[in-house]
């Protein structure tokens, strides 16, 4: 008798998703988007997320950042073994980092960001996740260099400043 694989038939599916032209991507993800996002924007984004869906319906929640308000709380925005005060300051200095970053390109904000693990003695990982969760709200999206270039500078700084407020 036949079995019905929900997992395979997504990684199908996501196969298929991958082997479609940008165009014909945003075209198919349409009628899953809010009519008021900006086509453009979604196209450039596209690239990056394209790996990652599995389903039409993946797409928003990956992008929704660019579109929409986040929701900051200082909960999530704490990594493992951080406290409050530590991971307040590593923002702050997240926030110093990414305002001097030029230009705000992949490059020059991957630098930052890693000089800052170094200094404060965090790891990578740790840095890019609180930044990260500020920035986007969510642990999952785009690469996080390339999320804050598509936010935009002043955008991306005012919600490192919103989570520098929320772990106050």
């Amino acid at each position: 008798g036949g079995k019905w694989d929900f997992e395979r038939l997504r990684w199908f599916n996501g196969v298929w998703i991958r082997r479609l032209l940008p165009d014909e991507l945003l075209e198919r993800l349409l009628p899953f988007l809010p009519a008021e996002w900006d086509r453009a924007l979604v196209r450039s984004v596209l690239p990056l997320i394209q790996e990652r869906l599995h389903t039409l319906a993946d797409a928003k929640p990956q992008i929704a950042f660019l579109f929409e308000d986040v929701t900051l709380e200082a909960v999530r925005l704490l990594p493992k073994k951080r406290a409050v005060d530590e991971t307040r300051a590593l923002v702050a200095r997240a926030r110093a980092a990414v305002a001097g970053a030029e230009p705000l390109e992949h490059e020059p904000i991957e630098t930052a960001l890693r000089s800052l693990a170094e200094s404060s003695g965090w790891k990578q990982g740790d840095v890019n996740m609180a930044v990260r969760l500020a920035v986007t709200g969510t642990n999952v999206g785009p690469p996080l260099y390339e999320s804050i270039v598509l936010l935009g500078r002043e955008r991306s700084l005012e919600r490192l400043d919103r989570a520098v407020a929320a772990l106050s």
